[in-house]
Formats: structure tokens, sequence, C-alpha cells
């Protein structure tokens, strides 16, 4: 048996060649935080036969990216320090809180761990990451202890770039795909102006 799944948002869900200035800019809400909590639920969405799975998410804003004075109504007041959204899919660690033996397709974020995140909001109204793994990036200290990006595609959403100072900083992508954390945010902030 052949089982095919399609997206009409692969913008939004799918692997395609992507450049970092792509992600930045399809992103609705861009924001490096702390996850301070997941709880996984089913959620009946309209338009949609049975209940989803989704993964509710608390996060301490350390840095709003995009859009800087972000004030969308139901997800976050202006300069808050705190933002929660729910997006689809649950971690494998919660999976078997909501019946299923296994994770879903969509990234999760660990509890006390960073992030760097490029969210789209769907129009279901879930936010999902740009590209899936490439808008969820981790943020944490290489052996060494410097700060660094980690997106196992991080080599390749820095050589898609059409911007030519962010391509020549694939130099800064080590093997494993880390990114050193200051050469990031100013790629970053040079599509964002």
């Amino acid at each position: 048996m052949l089982v095919l799944f399609f997206s009409t948002n692969s913008y939004a869900t799918g692997m395609a060649k992507i450049s970092l200035d792509q992600v930045v800019q399809k992103a609705d809400i861009a924001f490096e935080g702390k996850c301070e909590s997941r709880k996984p639920f089913k959620k009946k969405i309209e338009g949609y036969k049975s209940e989803i799975i989704v993964s509710e998410y608390k996060f301490t804003v350390i840095k709003w990216i995009k859009p800087k004075d972000y004030t969308q109504d139901e997800l976050t007041k202006k300069n808050s320090k705190t933002f929660e959204f729910i997006q689809r899919g649950v971690a494998l660690a919660d999976s078997r809180k909501v019946g299923l033996t296994g994770a879903s397709r969509y990234p999760s974020y660990d509890v006390n761990k960073d992030y760097i995140l490029f969210l789209k909001k769907m129009p279901d109204g879930l936010l999902l990451p740009v590209a899936t793994l490439m808008g969820s990036n981790l943020v944490e200290q290489d052996a060494n202890g410097n700060k660094v990006v980690k997106n196992a595609y991080m080599k390749n959403i820095i050589k898609s770039s059409k911007t030519s100072a962010i391509k020549a900083m694939s130099a800064d992508v080590t093997s494993n795909s880390n990114m050193n954390y200051d050469s990031f945010m100013k790629a970053v902030e040079d599509v964002n102006k």
C-alpha cells in the first residue's frame, strides 16, 4: 500500500529548499525564548472532522525579532516577556498522554531549553515553524562554551540565501550544523531591517 501526504502549505510544513532570508520573511512571529511549559492535548478545530493533536507552549521571551512591537490580539500583549501559542503535533515524551505511540512530524520544544523560532500563523489559527524544522532553532553552548544556534539544515538555509553577506556566513556553520549565535543573529537582523 502506498500512502501519500500532500500539503497545501508547503512553505510552512514542507522541507523544500529555503533560505534564511525566506525563513525570516515568511515568519509572522519570530523570537528567541526559553520554553517554560509544554502541554499536549486534543483540540477540536473548525474545518477538521475530528480532534487534532496539538501542544500548547509557554515561552519566556528573551528577544523579539519580528515584529518588533508584536501586538496580535489573541496571542500576546505589546512588549510582553511571555508568549503562549498552540502548535500542531506532540513530542515523543508526551505522545502516550494523548493516546499515541510515537511523535508527530512537527518540531517540539523541550522545557528549560532556549530556541529561536520563526512561526507562521496558519488558516486554522495554529502556529507552525516556517518550513517545519528550518524555522525551529535550538540555542545552546558548544563544547568550547560558545553560544551556538543548532539546526540540522543550517548550512542549506545559509547557502540558499540571496543575500551575499549571509551566503558568506556559510563558513561559520560547523560540520554538525552549529552556527555562531552572534553571526546568526546578525544575519537575521540584516534580513529583518
